[in-house]
């Protein structure tokens, strides 16, 4: 009786709720009726076929919406991190997975993907005001899962949520309204370090750096850096609807061996949180946050 209800604690139904000749519904323990005999707990074809039903030995992949912020310039900057996501992944069986996208809406400008990598085209140079990532508008949009080719994740969204103009004669992928926010002029320059490959602020990020990773580049304290540490989480600083990964190591040197701990993170807000990093069973291990590109 107690692996019968066991049984109904993982979701089972009874394998039939009258009674029946069929030798395998009744010999379930899933069965409605107790047999009365004596005979102890056996799992039959029946009870293995639903557990597996109910809880998958392959379990479906994941992925997470994205929200892009699009540079206009003509012609159109070609700087790596501008303009594309990454539509990433996740699996507990492996890596082996596709990406498969559907519902296009393209009324401004146009998207093309490479393996796991979704570009975004737009020949419209002007700005645009911002829409809140928290809401499901869009100025483009497409619509895309994940598939390991048995299982497919939830469909999710790419969104494009503005258009920022960069009118520099060659676009280094930096807007011209960003600038200006912090620089107070809209062409780099090297009297204040303005320039995408310099660092303003000494924290050792570009200014590109800081505008992908949504950071202020006059500001040395603002860096995408882990700002507290417990014994079941750490924070860190973050930029609003991106995607983070925390990576876990032993070595804190090495090139190599950084692995994914936990889920990845889609912070709301400016702080990132990340949960159920530890485990007292593991060495200690140096731990890292990743912007998903």
């Amino acid at each position: 009786m107690l692996t019968h209800e066991i049984g109904h604690a993982l979701g089972l139904a009874h394998s039939s709720d009258v009674t029946t000749n069929n030798a395998t519904l009744t010999n379930s323990i899933m069965y409605y009726l107790a047999h009365g005999d004596g005979r102890g707990a056996s799992l039959n074809s029946y009870d293995t076929n639903v557990v597996r039903q109910v809880h998958p030995l392959n379990t479906p992949p994941w992925t997470y919406p994205r929200v892009m912020d699009i540079t206009t310039a003509s012609p159109a900057p070609n700087v790596p991190g501008i303009n594309s996501v990454e539509l990433r992944g996740y699996d507990l069986q492996g890596t082996n997975l596709n990406l498969n996208i559907t519902n296009l809406t393209t009324l401004n400008g146009t998207f093309t993907s490479i393996g796991n990598l979704i570009k975004y085209a737009c020949p419209n140079f002007s700005d645009s005001g911002r829409i809140d990532p928290a809401t499901t508008s869009y100025y483009d949009a497409l619509t895309a899962r994940i598939s390991d080719g048995t299982n497919a994740s939830p469909y999710v969204r790419v969104r494009v949520v503005s258009y920022n103009n960069d009118s520099s004669a060659t676009s280094d992928g930096i807007p011209n309204a960003w600038m200006t926010t912090y620089f107070l002029h809209p062409d780099p320059q090297a009297g204040d370090k303005s320039r995408a490959t310099d660092d303003a602020d000494g924290d050792k990020l570009t200014n590109l750096q800081e505008y992908i990773a949504g950071m202020n580049p006059v500001d040395g304290t603002s860096a995408q850096r882990i700002t507290s540490f417990s014994t079941n989480a750490l924070q860190f600083q973050a930029r609003p609807y991106e995607l983070y990964e925390v990576l876990g190591n032993t070595n804190l040197s090495a090139t190599n061996g950084w692995v994914r701990a936990g889920v990845p993170v889609l912070p709301t807000n400016s702080i990132g949180v990340a949960s159920n990093l530890f485990n007292a069973s593991l060495p200690w291990r140096f731990f890292r946050v990743l912007k998903v590109p």
